[in-house]
């Protein structure tokens, strides 16, 4: 991104890289000489770019959050007059194998343990959703349509499934619960719908009918990995006794 920023100003520039260890952390600071960031308090949500069209996606800096959170650290931006955008990442230290200092419980850390299906007909979505579980440790299948849901869950085991509400191709989104409601049924409650906008109502009553989870996009990276991992270790309810 340093690089980006001095490229796009046209002029020669320089990047400074300053390492620090102290007080139980390692801190690591990007300055570079650039026109500087324009929303340091939007640079890390999802989708967000000042790139143009064609040269981001918006996704690189929001899967740093998610992987330097998912490690215990922190990470920000600033402007640094008269120098351009300062970026720090801070990690706890692991010293002679004792824990880093505030460790959290591996659940609270985010890590998710299993396989989890995406579906969604957005390329860059599918992006950040893999990029996301899998820097949090869980294995991931993709598909476009519910068709291609479908031929993966014929053939793979899955824990979860997580579905844009709105799939225009082929099958709909109420096909594919159907579908798995009766040749996978271990998994009817185990779907995470993601959604940008009021879905149609037949989308609302399946909603209301399973509880499946809704999480709206864009979403933060804590709360999507807090939403898959909640549904995979979700206890699934015994059948019901004639």
């Amino acid at each position: 991104n340093a690089m980006d920023a001095i490229q796009e100003s046209g002029a020669p520039g320089a990047v400074w890289i300053r390492t620090e260890a102290s007080g139980g952390q390692l801190r690591v600071e990007f300055t570079d000489s650039g026109p500087g960031v324009q929303n340091p308090h939007r640079i890390f949500d999802p989708f967000y770019t000042t790139k143009p069209v064609g040269k981001g996606t918006g996704l690189g800096l929001s899967i740093c959050y998610g992987i330097v959170k998912e490690h215990g650290g922190e990470i920000e931006a600033k402007n640094s007059p008269p120098r351009g955008a300062s970026f720090m990442v801070t990690l706890p230290l692991l010293v002679g194998g004792s824990s880093p200092r505030g460790e959290r419980d591996p659940n609270a850390k985010g890590i998710v343990r299993g396989k989890v299906l995406l579906v969604d007909e957005v390329d860059t979505v599918l992006q950040l959703e893999e990029e996301v579980l899998g820097a949090a440790g869980a294995s991931v299948s993709l598909a476009h349509t519910a068709a291609q849901a479908i031929e993966i869950l014929q053939r793979e085991s899955i824990d979860a499934v997580v579905c844009d509400a709105k799939l225009h191709l082929d099958n709909s989104v109420t096909g594919l619960h159907g579908w798995i409601g009766k040749q996978r049924p271990e998994l009817a409650c185990k779907i995470l719908f993601t959604i940008s906008s009021a879905g149609d109502e037949d989308f609302s009553q399946l909603v209301r009918r399973t509880g499946c989870p809704i999480l709206r996009k864009p979403f933060q990276i804590e709360e999507f990995l807090t939403a898959v991992r909640t549904l995979i270790s979700a206890s699934v309810p015994a059948p019901a006794q004639s």
